[in-house]
């Protein structure tokens, strides 16, 4: 057609145009075919559709067969001819139709009409739109498979099966007949529910049609069958009965009838015939009461089988219906006759069975004793088990038929015949023997394949698993088989084997050498026999070199040491090779410990080797370095800190080598080579310590001072003249190579330790006579400070040992050595009221220094003067009569009002708390602070107490300063000095009622030339009460911890610094040691003593491990008992000090919170509800307070309280914990925000150009909160 419309229409000669008509009747044929395409695949869609309407287009049937209930045609079976597989066929020819018609444009470009159609996204979507509906609906198709799995028994049970489990007992026939007639009533009721459920036709999505036709009927007829059968076996069972029953009636009669034909009399019965006669009239007596209930179960079967089954029974049957009631009447008569007729032969034949029952008892009785003692139940059976055990079945067996035959008799002749329970016993021991011995002899081949295995390829392990496998079988096993020798005998094996099995896993540590092999076969008493000459040791020869290094005996394995044990030749035949059972004959199991400490021991010894290798190289490279002396040019031995180390180190490492206590010292391995590395080692540490400490302290920093030059002792002549190279001689020339130790050096040790040991304290005696404070500094110490008196700046490190709160000093310049400030511990800056001038010797200088430190005025100073200046003026404005001259001695009307001006002052100091003060300025304040607390309490006191005169005790037993010519403190009425020690910028002890108490006890004390010995648990204040008292006084006061170190020397010397210093010493945990060193001699030496001395001594009692101090020491020390604090006031004064107005009712709050809390939360470790957590709190609520001085303080509080104590809450505490956070601070809910932290946290992460999250935020804020709550610090990289 084209070729004429080309030539109809005049194209030829413009192929253009030619072409683009051509390509406008491909478009026009392609359209076609998309049209033809679409429409067929929208009848599709449409026919698959749900809400179309239409009726189903596809339909499938229900198929049963050997495979089960299915499909066919299947949905989703790959291998088959499935529903989606037609679908996909018919799109597939819809497709293919386009195939048939040749493409109109024939150019090399152009695809064929089918490969375009396919191509095509609209027509791809609407196929993937069909097998996606083909999907879906295969769920919806097996909820029908799953309706109908309720009948599947129909068709996977078989009736025979169930028929049988319902004739389970042949001999009662119609016992199961109304469980059969309910079967076939069933099968009606099924049949109907079928007709009525079963559909034939089912829809799934109104467009696909199931078929169940074929299988309804299926269900039916397999309903039908199982009636049938069910009706037939009702039927077989009443026939049976009727037929048995008829058979037993005419046997009876027949019988009894020609027993009368042959024995017309008892009389002449023979045995036999009797027998015969008994037996007949048991079976009658057996069968009485079945038969007697059959007739009535019978006559409703036989009604059942023709009303509902519609049976027609046989004529026979129908007779014996009527008859066998009649005729079975007439046999139990007839048997009753002949009962009747036969008792006398009866009574004579059941005495014999009688006496035959007695004689198998006793038979029965010996043969349970012969059973028992058989050797089956023992461990060495002398024969196998397997004869033994069928020789006893034997003897079982044929007793056991006696009994049966003794069983038809005795009910022949109604005599009672027992269950002869001890042969049933043997029967079931029997059984468990031979379950016994079956597992004895697993047990036994797979332990002879363990022993011929060699011990070092044997998996442990999985022999360890396998002997647990078997300890649980045996424990599995019968308790009857517990107390059998055999089974003792299994289970102690299998015990020992598992033992053993770990000692062998023990002895494969490659530390296990000859020797220990030869200790272990020692122990167990068992010698191996010796294989090879290689596995022989023999005595060696040592030949230790003047090196460290030592030679060794075995080339073979590398051992550097000869045990002692092994001085005389030992055979060993333990090798890989060797068979695991020889190691078991050796029974480890005995021997567990013995295993256990010889290869502790082996590894010990394995690390000691390595050690002293280790430290034979360490030791041959170590040299020591040069130092060249500024005045003499002398060549010093200088000895590194890395040096001191690496000696203590390897010191520690050999006496932990040679100080095992689990063997005996002369037969200890490696005994020589560790005695000989630890004397050279511990010459090398005599002559570091004492020759270079001589060296280093004595000679040349102390004695060579200029100074010294021109009065040198006596032996300094000796260092003077002979240089290190002639005291230690060969050290210069040895430096460079290995540290050796020579004998020649200990001359010099010992000069070192004697000579300059017994000059040095005398002299160090002169200088503490001059300066008594260096009494309280050690001789180390000491001598560093003499050496260095020409250059003060060098000693200013020592100054804290010497005075209370001095840290630095500051001179007038790098070149002039004239103190003029003091910097104590807090960073408080003092300007001495007299420079001191640090020339000369040091002890003279230092000895002039304390009275530079002299502060005290007349009156107070300004605001930035030294606290200690304030403090005392303080308690001398406090010291005076709270009353004026004035006031009426009667009535009390003056004193009420003096409280409003003191309450003014400490409302004005604490608001100076809340100002941005420097530390220092805030910690005078907060001192001046508590102490006019405790000042108001006092007066509130006298005033409620009426106080009016002077001599009052409520008023003398207070603590009070004066100025007079200088200044005096008076309690009750003794009078003291003020000592003006320098005491720096330190917080005081909040002073309580107890504390008041302390006070008069100690200063009464003193007055009367006594000790004072506070008393009390740990907690309670009893050295800081010692330390403020002192502070009180001016006075310095020195703590000294009595720990087992401290000695009469030690004593004598704080006694002799406390007399001529006139400080006051606390020696607190005084119980600690031992009180004989308490009292010390002065060895008639004269010092001076300052009346200012005061010794206290602080004890615990009670505790573990303390010592009772004697009698007449008690005598010199006044007791004080220090009880628990009074912790509410003590809270409120430090409130007070931290800048809170509302302290009386915070502190109220704040210990009934900690009380409860210790009384009804967990115990734990880490809670502490004492006093010095409750200062810890205190100190976080100032910080809040300062830090958010608007903040409500009961706000502040309670935050603190929560924060700081909720992180150490257990979880099961916490509720309890926050309702008495509640209950205390009711209706308050402080939120943790801080919103300027929190804008400063997002500031910074923008300018890190980070994101903002709320989480990271979170986490800063949570650590903020930490910082008042934990001690932390950071680690990693930040």
């Amino acid at each position: 057609m084209l070729k004429e419309n080309k030539s109809l229409f005049g194209f030829e000669g413009f192929p253009e145009e030619w072409s683009k008509y051509v390509s406008f009747v491909d478009e026009l044929v392609s359209e076609g075919l998309l049209y033809l395409i679409r429409r067929n695949l929208y009848f599709l869609l449409q026919a698959t559709t749900p809400e179309s309407g239409q009726n189903p287009v596809f339909m499938i049937h229900v198929h049963l067969d050997t495979f089960g209930l299915r499909f066919k045609p299947p949905l989703d079976k790959p291998k088959h001819m499935t529903l989606q597989h037609l679908l996909q066929s018919m799109v597939a020819g819809i497709f293919s139709a386009t195939g048939l018609v040749p493409r109109v444009d024939g150019s090399q470009a152009a695809k064929e009409y089918v490969a375009e159609m396919e191509e095509l996204q609209e027509l791809q979507e609407m196929r993937e739109e069909l097998n996606s509906r083909i999907i879906s609906i295969n769920r919806d198709a097996e909820e029908i498979l799953l309706d109908l799995q309720p009948y599947s028994y129909l068709w996977k049970e078989e009736p025979d099966s169930v028929i049988k489990s319902l004739t389970a007992n042949p001999e009662d026939a119609l016992g199961n007949v109304p469980q059969i007639i309910e079967q076939i009533r069933n099968c009606e009721t099924l049949r109907t529910q079928i007709t009525e459920n079963v559909q034939t036709f089912r829809l799934v999505k109104e467009w696909l049609r199931v078929d169940q036709a074929h299988f309804k009927d299926h269900l039916l007829s397999c309903v039908d069958d199982w009636q049938k059968r069910f009706k037939d076996l009702v039927l077989e069972s009443v026939c049976r009965c009727l037929y048995d029953l008829d058979a037993f009636c005419t046997d009876t009669e027949t019988e009894l009838n020609e027993t009368v034909t042959s024995a017309p009399t008892t009389e002449q019965m023979d045995s036999a015939t009797l027998l015969k006669v008994i037996t007949r009239i048991q079976a009658v007596q057996d069968r009485r009461a079945t038969t007697d209930d059959m007739f009535k179960p019978l006559a409703s079967a036989i009604k059942f089988l023709k009303t509902e089954c519609h049976e027609e029974l046989d004529a026979q049957v129908q007779v014996l219906q009527q008859s066998l009631p009649e005729r079975w009447l007439h046999t139990k008569k007839l048997s009753e006759q002949w009962r009747q007729q036969i008792s006398t032969p009866m009574a004579k034949e059941a005495s014999c069975v009688r006496m035959q029952v007695t004689a198998f008892s006793s038979k029965q009785i010996q043969f349970r004793e012969q059973f028992r003692k058989s050797s089956a139940f023992h461990r060495d059976c002398p024969m196998p088990a397997v004869d033994m055990l069928d020789k006893l079945r034997k003897d079982i067996q044929a007793l056991q038929e006696e009994v049966q035959e003794l069983t038809k008799s005795g009910k022949l002749f109604e005599v009672h015949v027992p269950e002869f329970s001890q042969l049933k016993q043997c029967e079931n021991e029997l059984v468990l023997l031979v379950e016994l011995w079956q597992y004895i002899d697993k047990v036994k081949i797979q332990l002879k394949v363990w022993e011929d295995t060699p011990w070092t390829q044997v998996d442990l392990d999985a022999l360890e698993m396998q002997c647990k496998v078997y300890m649980r079988d045996i424990k599995l096993m019968d308790k009857e088989m517990r107390s059998w020798d055999n089974f003792i005998w299994l289970q102690e094996t299998i015990k020992n084997i598992l033992v053993a099995l770990r000692a062998i896993h023990q002895l494969r540590n490659p530390a296990i050498k000859e020797r220990h092999w030869t200790r272990l076969s020692s122990a167990t008493q068992k010698v191996p026999q010796p294989q090879s000459k290689q596995n022989t040791l023999t005595l060696v020869i040592i030949e230790v070199t003047n090196k460290f290094a030592v030679s060794s005996p075995y080339p073979d394995d590398n051992r550097s040491y000869l045990d002692p044990e092994l001085l005389f030749q030992v055979p060993l035949s333990v090798t890989d090779e060797t068979p695991l059972g020889e190691l078991l004959s050796l029974e480890l199991h005995r021997f567990e410990d013995v295993v256990e400490s010889i290869v502790e021991r082996a590894s010990k010894e394995l690390v000691t080797e390595r050690i002293l290798a280790e430290l034979e190289a360490t030791w041959a490279e170590i040299a020591f370095e040069h130092s060249t002396h500024q005045r003499t040019g002398y060549k010093l031995l200088h000895i590194s800190d890395v040096l001191i180390a690496t000696l203590e180190d390897n010191q520690n490492l050999v006496s932990g080598a040679t100080s095992e206590p689990d063997v005996v010292e002369a037969r200890r391995p490696f005994l020589g080579p560790h005695h000989r590395l630890g004397a050279q080692l511990s010459r090398v540490e005599s002559v570091i310590g004492a020759g270079w400490g001589v060296q280093g302290l004595v000679k040349w920093r102390l004695f060579w001072g200029r100074r010294y030059q021109n009065k040198p002792p006596k032996f300094r002549t000796r260092f003077i003249h002979d240089p290190p190279s002639k005291i230690f001689p060969g050290a210069e020339s040895e430096s460079g190579g290995g540290v050796r130790v020579r004998p020649s050096w200990g001359h010099g040790t010992y000069f070192c330790n004697n000579g300059g040991k017994r000059a040095r304290p005398p002299y160090l005696e002169t200088k503490r006579r001059i300066f008594p404070r260096f009494y309280f500094v050690s001789s180390a110490d000491l001598l560093d400070i003499l050496s260095n008196g020409t250059r003060p700046r060098t000693i200013i490190r020592h100054l804290p040992k010497l005075f209370d709160s001095v840290a630095q000093l500051i001179f007038e310049s790098d070149t002039n050595d004239t103190a003029m400030s003091v910097i104590s511990r807090d960073g408080e800056v003092l300007k001495l009221k007299e420079t001191c001038s640090c020339t000369g010797a040091v002890e003279t200088w230092l000895d002039r220094f304390p009275k530079g430190c002299a502060i005290l005025k007349r009156a107070l100073s300004p605001f930035s003067d030294p606290p200690q200046r304030g403090e005392t003026a303080n308690f001398g404005f406090w010291g005076n009569p709270p009353w004026p001259p004035e006031t009426p001695r009667s009535g009390g009307t003056g004193k009420k009002n003096l409280c409003p001006p003191e309450m003014q002052q400490l409302h004005h100091l604490i608001g100076l708390l809340l100002t941005d003060l420097s530390r220092e300025s805030r910690q005078k304040v907060m001192t001046i602070c508590t102490m006019d607390v405790h000042a108001r309490d006092v007066v509130s006191r006298l005033v409620s107490l009426r106080v009016e005169a002077e001599s009052d005790f409520a008023w003398q037993s207070q603590l009070r300063h004066r100025w007079e010519e200088d200044c005096s403190v008076y309690i009750c009425d003794a009078r003291f000095d003020y000592c003006h020690e320098y005491l720096g910028n330190t917080p005081r002890l909040v002073v309580t009622p107890l504390t008041d108490r302390c006070f008069i006890t100690l200063t009464q004390s003193l007055k009367l030339m006594m000790g004072g010995a506070p008393t009390g648990p740990a907690g309670t204040g009893k050295t800081e009460t010692v330390k403020d008292l002192g502070r009180a006084l001016g006075t310095l006061v020195y703590v000294f911890n009595c720990s087992e170190q401290m000695d009469y020397r030690s004593c004598a010397n704080i006694y002799k610094g406390l007399a001529q210093t006139g400080a006051w010493g606390a020696l607190t945990n005084s119980t600690g040691f031992q009180w004989r060193f308490y009292p010390s001699l002065l060895y008639r030496d004269d010092i001076p003593l300052i009346s200012t001395l005061g010794i206290f001594i602080t004890m615990n009692p009670g505790y573990a491990g303390r010592t009772e101090l004697p009698e007449n020491l008690k005598t010199l020390f006044r007791p004080c008992a220090m009880v628990a604090p009074d912790i509410q006031l003590i809270c409120e004064i430090m409130l007070v000090a931290e800048g809170f107005v509302e302290a009386r009712s915070l502190g109220q709050k704040f210990t009934t919170l900690y009380s409860l809390c210790k009384q009804l939360l967990s115990k734990q470790d880490h809670y502490d509800w004492g006093l010095r957590a409750i200062k810890s709190v205190l100190v976080v609520a100032g910080s809040l307070k300062r830090s958010s001085p608007a903040t409500p303080e009961e706000h502040i509080l309670m935050l603190a309280l929560r924060d700081f104590n909720l992180p150490k809450i257990v979880s099961e505490d916490v509720g309890v914990f926050m309702g008495l956070i509640g209950d205390l601070f009711p209706a308050l809910d402080v939120p943790r925000k801080n919103p300027v932290l929190e804008k400063s946290v997002r500031d910074a992460i923008g300018e890190l150009k980070l994101q903002p999250e709320d989480s990271f935020v979170l986490k800063i804020r949570e650590k903020a909160v930490w910082s008042r709550t934990h001690g932390q610090s950071v680690t990693g990289s930040i």
